[in-house]
């Protein structure tokens, strides 16, 4: 090798180390450290970048080494202001760019080293994808804002709730609009999520899955069922998941067994629904589970059921699939998710079956043939190294994306 090639392949080394990710959350990051949601590596998709900055728009204080856990780099750093507050919304009348922009100078600054090659990436496409889009107007580079939440979700709940909740969703929205408009990049979690974006951003729009990994523990092996039969399902008890179906399965079935893991405004209903029907013996109500227990747990159940009005691929399924576990869910309106084609999941038509029948024909089935097609399904979808990879090259690519390619999948 030359002295010339030599000092050459030293600077493309160099140059490869000196990746700086921004990561923008708009959620208190001691929230999931609560739950037991801080997977390793989470804001270092591929490993690719050497220095992780973590900006919290909320007034938040993780510890240091969850913060180096998520970010998985070799210098990594957090940093949180007071954005999204009632000071914050005032000082910014409602978060207007310019002054968001303003609101940035004055409150949050970072050392830059020479070199350092920058990309940002929001999680979430309102507020937080706003500011992701004025950093990296600020030191020229590329943008890219994940999204998480279907058309429903974000637009339909706060109209029921206080008149804070329903500000804050106006103001979102208003955010949501800026950020599709101006983000260079846009990353829905699954598919169903691009019928939030519109058509003239779809040529920057590349779905990439939840990069989920379950420890190798978490893998259910026995399927053999005792004469109870022990059913799960997991998440936040709101009116657009409601478990009513669910409790009404189990009606003239005592060997039939529900876990309910989860919380929500709408608990106090459900619980009475139980009682009036004479199920609670039928029924456990766990309102919160640290996800690192509930993964080991997951083994331990025979089918994974759940209900929602969302067009989502909820973690709580991914991670369901993932432990092996047969699954059965309501009927999405077809087509079906390209996340759920092939997946050998029992479907609940409500228009002309119920839970109760749909669980009579999936117990006619072989529980492990099924449980371990559904394992091999989802590993292939939510590969995190495949997802991780992808996101680390949409972020570290030079290309502007054509405005005539279509939505990848």
């Amino acid at each position: 090798m030359t002295k010339k090639s030599y000092f050459v392949d030293l600077i493309q080394k160099g140059l490869a180390l000196s990746n700086t990710l921004i990561v923008v959350v708009a959620a208190r990051i001691t929230d999931w450290i609560e739950k037991g949601e801080i997977p390793e590596g989470y804001f270092n998709p591929g490993g690719r970048f050497s220095r992780v900055i973590v900006l919290s728009l909320v007034k938040d204080s993780p510890s240091k080494f969850a913060i180096t856990h998520l970010c998985g780099a070799s210098r990594s750093e957090f940093h949180s202001i007071g954005l999204i507050s009632p000071f914050g919304i005032i000082r910014t009348a409602g978060f207007d760019p310019h002054l968001v922009e303003h609101f940035l100078s004055r409150n949050w600054y970072f050392k830059q080293s020479q070199g350092e090659r920058f990309s940002v990436r929001a999680y979430g496409d309102a507020i937080s994808g706003v500011v992701a889009v004025l950093i990296a107007r600020r030191l020229g580079c590329r943008s890219l804002a994940s999204i998480h939440t279907t058309t429903e979700q974000f637009s339909l709940w706060p109209l029921k709730g206080s008149l804070k909740l329903q500000l804050l969703g106006y103001l979102e929205s208003k955010a949501r609009r800026f950020t599709h408009r101006f983000i260079d990049v846009l990353t829905p979690v699954y598919s169903p999520a691009i019928k939030g974006i519109a058509a003239a951003y779809h040529y920057k729009t590349v779905v990439v899955p939840n990069a989920i990994k379950l420890p190798a523990n978490s893998v259910k092996h026995s399927y053999s069922c005792t004469k109870l039969l022990h059913l799960i399902t997991v998440g936040r008890l709101i009116e657009g998941k409601t478990i009513a179906p669910l409790i009404d399965m189990l009606d003239g079935r005592p060997e039939w067994q529900l876990t309910v893991i989860g919380n929500g405004p709408a608990r106090d209903q459900l619980t009475k629904i139980i009682g009036d029907k004479g199920l609670a013996g039928q029924v456990s109500m766990i309102p919160r589970l640290d996800n690192a227990e509930l993964l080991k747990s997951l083994k331990k159940y025979d089918v994974f059921v759940a209900h929602t009005k969302f067009e989502e691929i909820p973690k709580t399924v991914i991670e369901a699939g993932l432990a092996g576990l047969p699954i059965m869910l309501n009927l999405p309106s077809l087509p079906l998710p390209k996340e759920y084609e092939g997946a050998p999941i029992e479907w609940v038509d409500m228009q002309t079956s119920d839970y109760q029948r749909s669980l009579d024909r999936l117990l006619d089935r072989d529980l492990k043939t099924i449980g371990l097609q559904t394992r091999q399904h989802f590993e292939v979808i939510f590969d995190p190294d495949v997802a991780g990879k992808r996101m680390a090259d949409l972020l570290l690519t030079d290309s502007t994306p054509s405005t005539a390619a279509k939505v990848e999948l």
